[in-house]
């Protein structure tokens, strides 16, 4: 009796190469790759399982105030833990209509640190 199944069985040899890019490490910084398929066939489901492979990314940085500020977008995990830190150093962004624009936070370089000492360095 077989309990698991192999999720590369029976699929498009275009879809073998793009799962293998991904399991071995994903697109290097730079790397352009346009993925398109039919109707329902996961890319929803592919476009969030690449998103919460990276814990964030560095939008933008400047000096504010003579300190070093930061952009970044992160994933769930990050956000919550930047939803703890003091809100003169970690700002979330609203734009003019009080929508929150999801993951995605100004903060000091102080936090910006303290960020990438507990997920890592920034990857994309």
């Amino acid at each position: 009796m077989r309990i698991l199944k192999d999720v590369t069985e029976g699929i498009q040899p275009f879809q073998q190469a793009l799962w293998d890019k991904v399991s071995q490490g994903g697109f290097k910084k730079g790397e352009m790759t346009l993925f398109s398929a039919g109707r329902q066939t996961g890319k929803s489901t592919y476009y969030q399982y690449v998103q919460e492979l990276v814990p964030y990314k560095e939008l933008a940085s400047a000096m504010v105030d003579d300190a070093k500020w930061f952009t970044v977008q992160c994933n769930k995990e990050v956000a919550a833990w930047l939803r703890t830190q003091p809100e003169k150093m970690c700002y979330e962004h609203i734009d003019h209509n009080w929508m929150i624009h999801k993951n995605m936070f100004d903060m000091h370089e102080k936090i910006y640190t303290m960020l990438q000492l507990k997920y890592g360095h920034d990857r994309i």
